[in-house]
């Protein structure tokens, strides 16, 4: 049996099921372990457990490495405290978890992970893709990290208390459709991907967007917002609605066809913010509105950034010609003087005298 719930239903549907956890009482709450040896992939089979009678409201889940079957079926109309899953598990349906869900990379769900009051949270690492995607929502209010190794793909759209989002040091946080979060950090050595297709994206439709609602977009210095450069997809942008912090970032946009690249004066929206105000920083190696920098895997595909105006307050890129003196930096590489044969004969002139000098010194 596979439960959904129609979204204005959600809150009231997680009330009652926390009421569930308040009149089963904490004295019957045990640690279920995920067994895998039911014959199906239903969290309803008591065979895949093994705590009697299978889990109910209240209990832990643990599904670990060791099950021999790792697709899960979230058929369980119940409340658990937390669940941890190992990596390699494929999970469906619709999973309540009061607290933490813990999942370690690679792991898939095409279900609705949710947490709900109190501390709920979901948190991302091991080293692998973490693909959550066709979910109805992830209901995390405590927080949703990303750490590790991880590269955590998400599909969903975080819609109950809104809870912060990190994406830590060497993990990858790629925005699927409408993600949205109260406040955002990368930190330094983390990458926040938009614009990128989840798996199952038509053609011609919006990817990669992330809104953060009430807080700040905080990128650390060391830290990478990557831009997938699209012409399959509609490319989405990070929604900074109360304040962008860039701090240095690196600024990687990557074209999706080098072969069919944007063509020269074509405009792509990077962030949008609400108050030019509210932007503080700037990418490295692109100081100012003009700055110039070049497609990471395209070689020669150059464009123009603009941090906007009060009027315009947008992070936007637009092609641009090759330059024919390619900018220091991230943009490109170092700029090297060239001479022109009168230079060449000063420079030649300048060498012999400092020479002749030298011998003079040496002969005294």
């Amino acid at each position: 049996m596979h439960l959904t719930f129609p979204p204005l239903r959600r809150t009231a549907i997680c009330a009652a099921v926390l009421a569930l956890t308040v009149l089963h009482g904490q004295a019957q709450a045990a640690l279920c372990t995920w067994t895998g040896t039911g014959g199906t992939s239903a969290m309803s089979n008591t065979a895949n457990w093994d705590c009697g009678g299978g889990p109910t409201t209240g209990d832990s889940l643990v599904f670990p490495a060791s099950a021999p079957s790792k697709s899960v079926n979230a058929d369980l109309f119940e409340a658990f405290v937390d669940a941890t899953f190992a990596a390699g598990y494929d999970l469906s349906g619709t999973l309540w978890v009061r607290n933490l869900t813990d999942i370690t990379a690679p792991f898939s769900a095409s279900g609705a992970v949710i947490s709900g009051e109190g501390t709920g949270s979901v948190t991302i690492h091991g080293s692998g893709l973490v693909e959550i995607g066709s979910l109805d929502s992830i209901e995390a209010p405590g927080n949703i990290q990303v750490t590790g190794d991880a590269h955590a793909r998400i599909n969903a759209t975080v819609v109950v208390g809104e809870g912060p989002i990190t994406v830590g040091t060497g993990s990858r946080l790629s925005a699927g459709q409408a993600v949205k979060v109260s406040t955002l950090t990368v930190a330094a050595g983390g990458t926040l991907v938009v614009s990128e297709p989840p798996t199952g994206a038509m053609a011609g439709s919006t990817v990669g967007s992330l809104t953060v609602t009430t807080g700040a977009a905080t990128f650390a210095a060391g830290s990478t917002l990557e831009y997938l450069a699209s012409t399959t997809y509609d490319s989405g942008r990070l929604m900074a609605q109360n304040g962008l912090a860039l701090n240095g970032a690196t600024l990687r946009i990557v074209v999706e066809d080098p072969a069919n690249p944007d063509a020269i004066g074509f405009m792509r929206t990077l962030v949008a913010y609400t108050d030019f105000a509210l932007l503080s920083g700037r990418f490295a190696g692109l100081p100012a509105t003009g700055s110039l920098i070049e497609a990471s895997n395209a070689p020669g595909v150059w464009y123009s950034i603009s941090y906007g105006v009060s009027s315009n307050p947008f992070v936007q890129i637009t092609r641009v010609a090759a330059p024919a003196m390619p900018p220091p930096g991230p943009g490109g590489p170092a700029s090297i003087p060239v001479l022109g044969p009168a230079g060449l004969v000063g420079l030649s002139a300048l060498l012999a005298g400092a020479g002749a000098r030298l011998r003079r010194r040496r002969g005294r």
